[in-house]
């Protein structure tokens, strides 16, 4: 009985997939639009980083190292500390404003995003201009839910962080005998596994009340929180499991990112801004997964799919597209 139940649970992930690859193909040209939009400026980014960030905050590190020697007069000291002042404040007041317009840019390609794919699972064409009224529609709907979910993110994280942080500090600072050094190691193993699980299951829940956020006009902050806890009751495995490849597939990018630079740092910044391009469709994927998921929850729970109010009703069918053959 539980393995038929493990077997009918990894099918409805499968589903899952499935559907999103069939509903990114549905409103292509503007799927289309919206994977260029953030290419580019995801591109725009990694490279403003390579060729700007990077070499000014290595002629920092080296101006700092040359502070510190004492043959350079006076003078030559408070010029060199003068111009480090000078670059670490462009440094810093550039690196916030692309931070604010970065995640200006995520936030709105996200939500673009989920709302394409909702419509797509209603078989109606969406046009450019109903997609921007409707992301600044959402604007502050989906900003106060991203909030709430940043605090419940602080919450989870913080008791975990804390006991991380205190062996470490052990292990760095106390001169322990091996076998209390392997008895801590291994707690700390343990609770790096236990709280990554923790966090990835709870995310589940805070994913799907963004998606809420977006699709429903009136439910927002604690009440989409709310919603999508009891919401997800009995399709919580099928986003947890999401959420382990999504992050495994991130780290693997990452790691192979780490591997390349180290030993061909030439090559970095090409291979760097091709792995960025394909992160940035897998977490596109990623919003129309749960996009999907979302419907199937309202669906299993024989729930009415409300999409956005009065701006869609009168052109969206009344059943949307989930039990369409999947191919």
């Amino acid at each position: 009985m539980n393995t038929f139940m493990d077997y009918y649970k990894f099918l409805g992930v499968i589903e899952i997939i499935k559907g999103s690859i069939k509903i990114l193909s549905k409103n292509g040209k503007l799927m289309a639009s919206i994977a260029t939009l953030g290419l580019l400026l995801n591109s725009f980014s990694f490279l403003l980083y390579a060729f700007f960030f990077k070499p000014l905050r290595s002629s920092m590190n080296a101006k700092t190292i040359n502070l510190a020697s004492k043959s350079l007069s006076d003078s030559e000291s408070t010029n060199l500390l003068h111009s480090i002042k000078k670059d670490a404040w462009i440094l810093i007041g550039v690196q916030l404003a692309c931070l604010l317009v970065y995640a200006l840019v995520c936030l709105f390609i996200n939500i673009s995003t989920i709302y394409t794919s909702a419509m797509s699972l209603y078989g109606h064409d969406l046009s450019l201009k109903k997609l921007f009224r409707w992301v600044i529609k959402s604007f502050k709907r989906v900003y106060i839910t991203s909030f709430r979910i940043k605090n419940r993110t602080i919450v989870w994280f913080i008791p975990f962080y804390a006991v991380l942080m205190i062996i470490t500090f052990i292990l760095i600072f106390f001169d322990c005998p091996d076998v209390i050094k392997s008895i801590f190691i291994a707690i700390f193993i343990a609770f790096s596994i236990i709280g990554s699980v923790f966090i990835l299951h709870a995310s589940v829940v805070w994913v799907l009340a963004f998606v809420i956020a977006v699709v429903e006009e009136d439910c927002y902050g604690i009440e989409a929180l709310t919603k999508a806890k009891e919401l997800v009751k009995g399709r919580r495995v099928d986003g947890f499991v999401l959420n382990f490849m999504f992050n495994l597939f991130l780290l693997i990018i990452f790691k192979v990112y780490e591997i390349i630079a180290t030993k061909w740092p030439s090559k970095d910044i090409v291979i760097g801004l091709f792995l960025i391009c394909i992160a940035y469709l897998v977490i596109m994927f990623f919003f129309s997964a749960y996009t999907f998921l979302y419907f199937k929850c309202k669906e299993s729970h024989g729930e009415e799919i409300e999409l956005g109010g009065k701006l869609e009703n009168s052109n969206v069918p009344t059943t949307p597209l989930l039990n369409e053959d999947i191919p």
